[in-house]
């Protein structure tokens, strides 16, 4: 094949293609050179590639970068924003303070002055309020203390009935002692009926089985001071073995039973003080009478306790004198003596003088009887089960309370 002067896919390297002379090559020379430049392509064509690999991941790399730098740069421009807005509201509220504290010292005098109008009369009431109440829980405390004793110190015992509102009234002491020592100086000390109800019944079991008459308070003593000694002793026990955890595994059918019982035995002894020595004459219109009226003022007094109907020292304040005053009322309608209503069962007999520390001089050990004491046991031991279960049932509703308050308030 002739090929002419300047030809590009023919020329070689080194070669004057500007010359006039032709120059030839073979197919063979032709072919030669194809090969080794397909030769030399193939050779570099992975390196080429491995750097074309490689500026794609810096280009990569790059785009990260940029994205990564906008993105810095917008969160410093929002936190800017919220600078300069966080610096606005610093200001005003500076500039509030200013004129709260310009304020205060132009009304300081009015303001002090009303403050502590205020404060004295909030005060004077918090006194009063606490002075009627404390009254009127005193008259209630000593209302149970009486009835508890003509519990506890009824038929042959009668005689002796002074002593026992005595013994009653004894935890005044207790009281003040617990409330200088205890960490919960809200609580309140006083009498309670479910120890009275089974020392009612320890009393009665002394009673018959004794003879000499010197013998039965000593002994009734001994097994009061060792009643309190033993329920003393069960409840540091249950405190330092946390005990209240027994009412956590006691069926609720165990428990409500346990609280029926409590309410009969109360409910009972209401009927028996209500009626006197007449609780058992069903069929006779006077033991219905004795024991009618209780009913609608203790039904209305517990229907204003359980739902905080009220102002409760207004309301104890009433069901302490509303009744007596409605009583001796009635009683001057009727014509009738104060004498005359004691006949007739409405009064407690006349009860004799005694001093108040009466009841330790009757403490003599020697006369105390052990058959007595025997007798008295069972209920003493009851009574320490049945109390000491009382006490955690309270505690148990307490912490319920309690968590309840706190659930209500979180939810709020």
């Amino acid at each position: 094949m002739y090929s002419s002067v300047g030809s590009v896919s023919d020329e070689e390297p080194g070669v004057n293609t500007t010359s006039s002379a032709p120059y030839f090559r073979s197919s063979r020379e032709r072919g030669d050179e194809r090969d080794a430049r397909a030769t030399i392509a193939s050779a570099s064509a992975p390196r080429l590639w491995e750097e074309m690999e490689a500026d794609l991941e810096r280009d990569q790399q790059m785009l990260e970068i940029e994205d990564e730098k906008l993105e810095l740069q917008i969160r410093l421009d929002t936190a800017m924003r919220e600078t300069e807005g966080l610096k606005r509201q610093l200001d005003e509220i500076i500039e509030t303070e200013a004129l709260i504290i310009q304020q205060g010292k132009e009304g300081r005098a009015g303001g002090l002055a009303r403050i502590n109008y205020l404060g004295t009369h909030a005060g004077v009431v918090g006194i009063v309020t606490s002075i009627l109440s404390g009254l009127i829980n005193g008259l209630v405390m000593f209302s149970f203390c009486v009835a508890f004793a003509s519990l506890m110190f009824n038929k042959k015992l009668e005689q002796y009935i002074t002593v026992g509102v005595e013994i009653q009234c004894s935890t005044v002491l207790v009281g003040i002692f617990a409330k200088l020592t205890s960490r919960m100086p809200f609580s309140i000390f006083g009498p309670d009926i479910i120890p009275a109800l089974f020392l009612a019944s320890a009393a009665d079991n002394i009673a018959r089985v004794i003879d000499e008459p010197s013998e039965l308070m000593p002994t009734l003593l001994v097994a009061f001071v060792l009643s309190s000694f033993l329920l003393a002793l069960t409840c540091i026990l249950l405190a330092y073995f946390n005990g209240h955890r027994i009412v956590d595994y006691l069926p609720i059918s165990v428990l409500k039973g346990f609280l029926a019982c409590i309410g009969y035995e109360v409910m009972k002894a209401a009927w028996k003080t209500s009626a006197g020595e007449h609780y058992e004459d069903f069929d006779k219109w006077h033991m219905w009478k004795l024991v009618l009226p209780a009913y609608p003022m203790g039904v209305t007094m517990y229907f204003f306790k359980r739902y905080h109907i009220g102002n409760p020292v207004v309301a104890m304040a009433f069901f302490l004198v509303g009744p007596l005053v409605l009583f001796f009322s009635v009683l001057a309608i009727s014509g009738l003596s104060v004498d005359e209503a004691r006949n007739s069962g409405w009064f407690y007999e006349k009860a004799k003088y005694s001093l108040f520390e009466r009841q330790w001089e009757m403490l003599n050990l020697a006369k105390v009887d052990t058959r007595g004491l025997g007798a008295a046991m069972p209920d003493v031991l009851v009574m320490v089960v049945i109390c000491s279960m009382d006490i955690l049932l309270k505690l148990q509703s307490t912490k319920k309370k309690k968590s309840d308050s706190r659930l209500i308030t979180i939810t709020s």
